[in-house]
């Protein structure tokens, strides 16, 4: 779980400066409890973030092995 953190730190700070989360941080700190709303808001978006990467990740990974796939079937030799 440290390690978590440890990695979760350095993008949440760079994660502030995104303009976008800007505006809703500012949004949040007009509301009635600014506090919860900004945390809310911080959390669901690094969440966001975190699954897009994922999600990236592992299409990228079932495109190399498509291609592996393709490359074996193409000239009978595996790419890796």
């Amino acid at each position: 779980m440290v390690e978590i953190r440890s990695s979760l730190a350095p993008i949440l700070l760079a994660d502030v400066l995104n303009p976008v989360l800007f505006a809703f941080m500012v949004y949040a700190a007009g509301s009635d409890r600014p506090v919860l709303n900004s945390s809310m808001m911080l959390a669901g978006h690094t969440t966001a973030c975190f699954t897009a990467g994922i999600v990236i990740s592992l299409g990228l990974v079932a495109l190399t092995l498509l291609a592996d796939a393709v490359a074996y079937f193409r000239t009978g030799e595996p790419l890796f």
